[in-house]
């Protein structure tokens, strides 16, 4: 794994991968909200982002 493609998909360079907890990208999801700190975020999708870990149970 490079380092792009750890810190693009686990946010750090030393990524704990006996779990997995990458980071997906959410600004589609924020991009019609009516919080407004989201949506001004997502209204720029070539300079911005909004990643979450995804945690099932």
């Amino acid at each position: 794994m490079t380092f792009n493609e750890a810190i693009e998909n686990y946010g750090t360079d030393k990524p704990d991968l006996r779990y997995d907890m990458q980071l997906i990208d959410v600004i589609d999801i924020f991009a019609n909200s009516t919080n407004e700190i989201f949506s001004s975020i997502a209204s720029d999708l070539k300079t911005n982002r909004i990643k979450a870990i995804k945690v099932t149970g």
